[in-house]
């Protein structure tokens, strides 16, 4: 099964910049990526870390979605991981595969986002995100 917490966002090498705040520029500059500022406080109250809730509008057949980032330690620098991918209309739940479509098309528009304006964060992701969805 898919697990979120195998995306990862970190600051490259020594570089002091919070990657909750890069992910907020990137809802900013994306047209289909939202930030959802008290959704985002909630989740920091909830869990002592810094977090950041992204909500990406519909596209194909997927509904609305939202994703928390929580950082892995209290530390505002440390890095982001993906930690939840919900469906916004709660009646809704997302199957193996739907998860895989929506976490791929946020990896596709989070890469552009980097090329774009060339910031220094590396995104670690393990092989077995798509390999456990798809099995």
């Amino acid at each position: 099964m898919l697990r979120p917490t195998d995306i990862e966002i970190a600051p490259a090498g020594a570089l002091h910049i919070l990657p909750m705040e890069v992910l907020e520029d990137f809802a900013d500059v994306s047209p289909t990526w939202f930030y959802l500022d008290e959704d985002s406080f909630y989740y920091e109250a909830e869990s002592g870390r810094p977090s950041c809730v992204l909500r990406h509008a519909a596209f194909d057949d997927h509904p609305a979605a939202d994703f928390v980032f929580t950082a892995r330690y209290p530390d505002p620098f440390s890095p982001a991981r993906l930690s939840l991918v919900h469906p916004v209309d709660t009646d809704l739940s997302f199957d193996p595969l739907e998860r895989v479509a929506l976490v791929s098309q946020f990896l596709a528009d989070f890469h552009r986002y980097v090329d774009r304006v060339g910031a220094p964060i590396e995104l670690h992701i393990t092989e077995r995100v798509l390999e456990d969805a798809l099995a």
